[in-house]
């Protein structure tokens, strides 16, 4: 710089060094070899805010320098020996300046001429630019080990650099609600003496900034360095900048991908400015180390909750196993006691003392068959009933008996949401959902309160799954179910799905309500979240997937009690518990059917190769060692395409749909049966034309 402003100053500085100083359009000023300073121009003049009188003949070159630089100041005065060009400049206010100096010699003469080239703006956007790039670098280093704990600190922290680094007079950082990844986290740092805004402000950000918020979303970085110049569209954004005095804005995008959950503000209020486009380049990689750190603590949070949750998955499998295969052997002893000991009382008279055992026999029977099957509807084995059920309807119809059972002390408030999306569930399963959960509530307030039954459709993102357990994207129905009681304690939470858990005295509970509510849920591929603090009640989300196919309801068809005999038809029985075979076979025969008899699916097989394929009904259990009733109905009905077949079991490995079963011509009955209802289940199937 200096080398070709001499090489412009020397043919005049041959010729009249006074009239350079003048001529050059910069600050210049002649000194003797002492460095006073003999000639000034009215550039240097503004430039150190003295008036020619002041300067010339009074004033030396050192006057004006920093006591830092003011050794460097001799050596400019020869040629040659510019060893720091760069200065600091002090004017007449004790203003800090940066010029760049540059030495010239008129010709026989001991005068030096000195131009001064006011730098200050370029070295301060240099400095500016240094310390965006040191704050990117120290919010850089921070981010990427970021922990669920430490995220506010790190992030208050991150606000702070930027604050030192970029002269705004607020910085804030707005992470919205949707999809409740973050919580609606609101972070703000202000600059001394600036007053901040209230909370409330930021929480209504999207509201009072439409316009912002639509091009946010598109991924654009947002400059207003002129209020006024905003388009119409901007007339929200106008008012709100004017009632807070801001004068200029900057602001970033949050984003990940194609999501967008939040804002990185710059606001200015003291003065306006027009920031750079290195500026926003730098500002841009700051917010996005912002998103990619929230991003990162989001992974490293799903990475421990799958963790917990497969855990928690194992334990939960492992308890359904063992409780369906205690459901199972016991369904098979309950069928067999409860069928003998409806024999039994059939064939005795009215006034028989037996009689009256004999009923007492049957009434456990049917209170063992309560829990077994919730059991089963915890372990997910039940055998449901689907149909096309409009949460919305269920609800109303199921309030009829919902409140005479919680009693007149408790208040129940239905929110439903308009054209709410169907779902595809057992209907009684569904009630029993409700009714678990009422129950457990009126226990929880004894002296009365309030329930709230809310429904809503509701998409889940993938953004979204990865924050909420056992979730999966989708369209979904949603039922809240909400209460105003006690609370349930944080280590009770992890347990309270759990079979036979129970914090309620012996007597008022088997600790099979909740299990049986979580059992139904995940059987629909749903799943259920509880949110719950000792003396603030509990809430319950139940998420349901949508159904949008055609419509399906059960129908049911009866037949006379009086017409079970059979007409000597030949039935093929299968059945792994040797009891339970002989108990059914007896029955069958008693009625008036043809019996043939199989322990398992290959025995029944060979059975029906050498009768030729005979048969008019098969009669078998679904869970057999090797094959299934399922594969040994599907093999016999290709060998008879007129077999009528009718499956039981006490749980079943498989979701089975009884309407699916139906539509391939198959009945279900589920152990333990009674002898009325075997014996309909055959004769309906049976009587079906072919």
């Amino acid at each position: 710089m200096c080398e070709d402003l001499k090489k412009e100053q020397q043919p005049v500085l041959n010729n009249n060094p006074e009239a350079f100083i003048e001529y050059s359009g910069i600050a210049n000023i002649i000194v003797d070899e002492n460095g006073t300073i003999l000639k000034s121009n009215k550039i240097f003049e503004d430039l150190s805010g003295y008036s020619k009188a002041e300067i010339e003949n009074k004033k030396r070159l050192v006057d004006f320098i920093d006591s830092e630089d003011q050794q460097f100041t001799p050596a400019l005065l020869h040629i040659g020996k510019d060893d720091k060009s760069v200065l600091n400049f002090k004017d007449k206010q004790g203003i800090n300046k940066y010029v760049h100096l540059c030495t010239g010699c008129p010709p026989d003469s001991n005068a030096r001429i000195i131009s001064l080239i006011n730098i200050t703006k370029q070295v301060e956007s240099m400095r500016h630019r240094i310390a965006l790039e040191r704050a990117t670098a120290r919010i850089g280093s921070n981010f990427p080990n970021i922990k669920s704990r430490s995220m506010d600190s790190i992030i208050n922290d991150a606000l702070n650099i930027l604050g030192e680094a970029v002269s705004a007079d607020r910085i804030y950082l707005l992470l919205f609600s949707e999809p409740d990844i973050f919580k609606n986290k609101i972070f703000f740092w202000n600059s001394t003496n600036v007053e901040p805004l209230p909370r409330e402000f930021y929480e209504e950000y999207e509201t009072r900034f439409p316009w912002t918020m639509e091009l946010l979303k598109k991924h654009k970085p947002i400059n207003i360095s002129d209020v006024e110049s905003l388009p119409e569209k901007a007339d929200s954004e106008k008012v709100n900048f004017k009632d807070k005095n801001i004068k200029t804005q900057l602001l970033f995008p949050v984003y990940y991908n194609e999501y967008f959950f939040g804002v990185l503000g710059f606001d200015f209020i003291r003065s306006e400015r027009e920031s750079i486009g290195e500026d926003i380049d730098i500002l841009q990689i700051i917010s996005d180390i912002f998103a990619g750190g929230l991003i990162n603590k989001l992974e490293n949070e799903e990475k421990d909750q799958l963790q917990k949750q497969l855990i928690q998955s194992q334990k939960m499998e492992s308890i359904g196993n063992l409780a369906s295969g205690v459901a199972h052997d016991f369904n098979n002893i309950i069928t067999i006691i409860q069928g003998r000991a409806q024999i039994v009382s059939m064939g005795l008279d009215r006034d028989n003392p037996l009689k009256k055992e004999m009923e007492y026999i049957i009434k456990a029977c049917k209170q063992s068959t309560n829990i077994t099957s919730q059991l089963l509807l915890f372990s997910r084995n039940q055998i449901a009933e689907l149909s096309t059920i409009n949460l919305n309807e269920l609800i109303k119809d199921l309030m009829k008996v919902l409140q005479p059972l919680i009693g007149e002390n408790i208040a129940i408030i239905t929110e439903f949401s308009d054209d709410l999306w169907n779902i595809f569930a057992d209907r009684s399963n569904i009630n029993q959902i409700i009714m678990n959960l009422a129950v457990n509530s009126k226990d929880a307030m004894p002296g009365g309160g309030k329930i709230l039954l809310k429904t809503e459709n509701i998409v889940i993102s993938d953004l979204d799954s990865r924050n909420i357990p056992d979730s999966y994207p989708g369209k979904f129905v949603r039922l809240i179910f909400e209460d105003s009681g006690a609370g349930i304690k944080e280590d009770n939470i992890q347990r309270i799905f759990e079979p036979f858990f129970t914090t309620k005295e012996k007597s008022r509970g088997t600790g099979l309500g909740l299990s049986v509510v979580y059992g139904i849920i995940k059987n629909r591929n749903g799943w259920i979240s509880v949110n719950s603090e000792p003396g603030k009640g509990a809430m319950f989300k139940i998420y349901l997937p949508a159904y949008f196919g055609e419509n399906v309801d059960i129908k049911t068809e009866t037949i006379s009690i009086s017409d079970l005999f059979g007409n000597d038809e030949r039935v093929l029985v299968v059945e792994d518990d040797q009891n339970l075979l002989d108990f059914v076979s007896s029955l069958l025969l008693r009625y008036k059917y043809n019996v043939y008899r199989a322990e398992n699916a290959e025995k029944a097989i060979e059975i029906f190769k050498k009768e030729n394929g005979d048969f008019q009904l098969l009669l078998s259990d679904i869970v057999m060692p090797g094959k299934s009733g399922l594969e040994l109905a599907r093999e016999l009905t290709e060998k008879n395409p007129t077999l009528k077949v009718v499956l039981n079991s006490g749980y079943t490995e498989r979701r089975i749909n009884r309407v699916s079963l139906e539509k391939k011509g198959i009945k279900f009955i589920f152990k333990p049966y009674t002898i009325e209802q075997l014996l309909k289940t055959v004769r309906e199937q049976l009587d079906i034309s072919q």
